[in-house]
């Protein structure tokens, strides 16, 4: 059962670039966890919203709130610390750094030693080195990767590389796990593992997600809550089947209006 507690809130976000309306006055309530998708045609916003949430993109107007404390100025590098990470629509990973390197660099932002101790290879160095690779063995045993450690990251089917990007992001422990279109390209066998390491991931990391994904039916059996944009502004917000069944939400998002579809259905 999902806490009932909001983890993540945004109030009346806006976003504009030269003058076009990414976002118009978008609400948002994760609560603490949940699976919580946000859908849309392409150019309804969902980038630029996730983007929002990561810190990537500075909102004109509104407010963010995480765990009850506003946010929306916290400098990017401070996100980690916040307990909030993510993962990208387009893979950036380090190609030629093996798997378990790729994975320990989700655990920068967490050093304690400086330049010059890990020149030296001081006590606090090494003590940062000890930790980062025992978690990034952690996190391999979870996500079936432990026999791939080794191996340069370009070398893998994409599928991996999607899991490894995932494992980067997990290390860091957060408590809200930002994932945008983790599954695109996929398969359809790839798509059903990486459900599974989401909702798993969820469960054993007490991770809340937020979650951008094109495959409705991924969205409707993986998602607690499920937002909806259109050009920009917030059409509905509920569970996956109030969803499902939402005019607004057939209109926009498959594109066939409420007249057309009774035409066809007398047809």
């Amino acid at each position: 059962m999902s806490a009932e507690r909001a983890l993540l809130e945004l109030r009346g976000i806006e976003l504009s670039f030269g003058g076009v309306r990414a976002l118009s006055s978008v609400d948002l309530t994760v609560r603490e966890g949940d699976i919580h998708a946000i859908i849309g045609p392409n150019g309804a916003g969902k980038s630029s919203l996730l983007n929002v949430i990561s810190g990537l993109y500075r909102p004109l107007a509104g407010t963010i709130a995480f765990a009850g404390k506003d946010y929306t100025h916290v400098p990017v590098s401070a996100l980690a610390h916040l307990g909030i990470a993510r993962t990208f629509q387009n893979l950036a990973l380090f190609a030629g750094m093996s798997v378990r390197d790729n994975i320990v660099m989700g655990r920068a932002a967490f050093a304690r030693s400086n330049f010059a101790e890990n020149v030296l290879g001081l006590p606090r160095s090494r003590s940062d080195e000890r930790e980062s690779a025992r978690r990034a063995e952690e996190i391999m045993d979870f996500l079936g990767l432990h026999a791939k450690g080794d191996r340069k990251v370009a070398t893998l089917p994409y599928g991996l590389q999607k899991r490894v990007e995932l494992g980067r992001a997990l290390i860091a422990g957060p408590r809200l796990l930002l994932l945008d279109e983790p599954m695109a390209g996929m398969t359809a066998g790839e798509k059903l593992e990486m459900c599974r390491f989401i909702v798993e991931a969820k469960a054993e990391f007490h991770t809340t997600v937020v979650l951008i994904e094109h495959d409705i039916g991924v969205v409707m059996d993986l998602s607690d809550r499920v937002a909806v944009l259109d050009y920009g502004r917030k059409i509905a917000d509920g569970p996956p089947d109030l969803i499902r069944a939402d005019q607004k939400v057939i209109d926009a998002y498959i594109g066939v209006d409420h007249d057309e579809r009774l035409v066809e259905a007398a047809v």
